[in-house]
């Protein structure tokens, strides 16, 4: 009996071992993270300036000696410091809200010329007095020093305003209700509402068609002026520099280049070398050939802390709620990074890492950074726990492809810029300069380069003008060809130079004898999009979709707004 009662001793202590150990493996597997080391610590001390434009910090002042991590309360404090008549955003709120249902609300609203079906449908818009009046406003918007725009959840004092401004003169106009914002209230990055990105791209649209049609009606100082207007609106973007931000501005800084591009090609009799000066002055000024991830690594960090106990130790709690219905936020963590739990801080120190590498591939010339943000990405991982892992895969944007995009843009840019300086070359001297080293010197205030090469970029005067391309990033010369796409069964090839041309495959290789070829990227004159043609009807109302939307007054023919459900 003594005997048996000792087999079943070792082997309940066999057990007690065995399901020690496997909680042991399990800890180190699922739950422990690999502390930092002091380099590392060093690295958390983020200086935010790059994200806030050094005018606020994440870090809020209450003024009783109380410093806490509150981003939205530090901003609003500065921007309710700053006067009314330096801020756009009460203009541009107040003009949205007015035009909504109107001037903004047309489909084809930003269509140029160059596309005759869809700007015959705006057109007879743009020639109203109530378009020479919201142009006169936004123009006198763009050119304040701030957006002016408040964070909140909500929306802002602003926008609320204009809407219950509109109740009250239209009884079928939405009423906003009651104003809900606190300016101290600490509201999460990702919840923070941005209506400024829509609505600043709803007015870009109006401002290039509207700018064509006065340049096409001889005007060209007031075409100059919405354009310069415009471009430097774009800084607005960046009021909270993230990703979408970015792309946004990157969007209408786009659309000013490709309607000065089709103004140049157009209309290039009408332009005089200070008409090009103050293209060129703007360019340089506001394009957004800057890369920058300070507030895409706010809102990560801004995450984190909410995700964290009030110690500074990530919660299982709410990285369990993360995984279920989308990111479910509490109250920041105020401690110093320093002090947080190890995974809290190796989520934090990946983040700033491959931000940071992704960064420096936005320079030119491009190489991709993919390879070494996912080795910095695989580094750090094996050094935290798999319920980390997974959340971070849930935070990181595609920061790889986000830098490419970035680097795209600065060399849409620099190909224009070097076309622009072309052609204050050629208003001066009376001829177009056959190469870039005959331009003056005092037009090239930039490095004109190949992003894909770090050589010049190509130069030649082709059909009496300018072109200008880059090799792409084939880095194969096809002498400015581009090969558009490949069609199907027909096996056709939209080959353009100039003019457009259809080709088979067999007469492209005549000029891509490389089957990796993908061709040139043309970057002045701007190879015009080729839209699909509108099945318009004869009996065509521009109206229809006002009317079916119940937006549209049969009587006075005006717009209106319908009553909320």
């Amino acid at each position: 009996m003594k005997k048996i009662l000792t087999i079943v001793g070792v082997i309940a202590l066999l057990l007690v071992l065995l399901i020690a150990s496997v909680g042991v493996w399990a800890y180190y597997e699922f739950l422990y993270t690999h502390p930092l080391d002091e380099q590392e610590l060093a690295e958390l001390k983020i200086d935010w300036d790059n994200a806030t434009g050094g005018n606020w910090s994440p870090w809020w002042d209450r003024g009783d000696g109380t410093i806490e991590w509150n981003p939205s309360a530090s901003y609003n404090e500065w921007m309710l410091s700053i006067p009314d008549e330096e801020k756009a955003w009460p203009i541009m709120a107040t003009e949205f809200v007015n035009h909504e249902y109107g001037l903004l609300a047309y489909e084809h609203m930003g269509a140029l010329p160059t596309d005759p079906e869809r700007w015959e449908l705006v057109v007879d818009h743009l020639e109203s007095d109530d378009a020479d009046a919201l142009l006169s406003q936004l123009l006198i918007a763009f050119e304040r020093p701030y957006l002016g725009v408040v964070w909140s959840k909500n929306f802002g004092p602003e926008e609320h305003a204009a809407f219950s401004a509109l109740a009250e003169r239209d009884s079928n106009a939405w009423d906003p209700g009651v104003l809900r914002f606190d300016p101290t209230e600490n509201v999460a990055m990702i919840d923070m509402m941005m209506p400024w990105l829509g609505w600043h791209r709803k007015h870009s649209h109006f401002v290039v068609s509207k700018a064509a049609y006065e340049l096409e009606d001889g005007n060209t100082d007031e075409f100059v002026e919405a354009m310069t207007s415009l471009m430097k609106s774009s800084d607005f973007c960046r009021t909270i520099p993230t990703y979408i931000g970015l792309l946004v501005e990157f969007s209408i800084e786009n659309s000013v280049i490709t309607t000065i591009d089709w103004a140049l090609t157009n209309h290039r009799d009408q332009f005089t070398e200070n008409h090009l000066a103050e293209f060129e002055q703007v360019l340089a000024a506001h394009a957004g050939d800057e890369f920058v991830w300070g507030g895409e690594m706010l809102q990560v960090v801004d995450i984190v802390r909410r995700m964290s106990t009030e110690d500074g130790r990530l919660s299982p709690a709410a990285m369990r709620r993360a995984g279920g219905q989308g990111l479910v936020l509490q109250s920041p963590t105020h401690v110093p990074a320093t002090e947080m739990g190890a995974t809290a801080q190796r989520m934090m120190l990946v983040n700033r890492r491959m931000f940071g590498a992704a960064s420096r591939g936005a320079v030119l010339p491009w190489e991709s950074q993919d390879d070494a943000i996912a080795e910095i990405y695989d580094e750090q991982v094996a050094e935290m726990n798999s319920v980390a892992e997974v959340l971070l895969e849930v935070l990181m944007p595609a920061i790889g492809r986000a830098s490419s995009r970035a680097c795209e843009h600065a060399q849409i840019v620099v190909g224009f810029r070097l076309g622009v300086a072309a052609e204050r070359h050629a208003l001066r001297h009376g001829s177009f300069p056959v190469s870039i080293e005959e331009i003056d010197s005092d037009l090239i205030t930039f490095n004109p380069i190949d992003a894909f090469t770090g050589s010049e970029l190509k130069y030649e005067i082709f059909d009496g003008t300018p072109y200008i391309y880059s090799v792409g990033p084939d880095r194969i010369d096809n002498d400015g060809f581009i090969l558009w796409e490949e069609w199907g069964a027909d096996e056709y090839a939209y080959l353009r130079k100039a003019p457009i041309e259809w080709v088979t495959p067999s007469e492209a290789k005549v000029v891509f004898l490389n089957p990796e070829d993908q061709g040139d990227w043309v970057l002045y004159p701007v190879p015009p999009d080729e839209p699909e043609p509108l099945d318009v009807p004869d009996d065509f109302d521009p109206d229809w979709d006002l009317k079916q939307d119940g937006m549209y007054n049969e009587e006075s023919g005006a717009e209106t707004i319908p009553e909320d459900d």
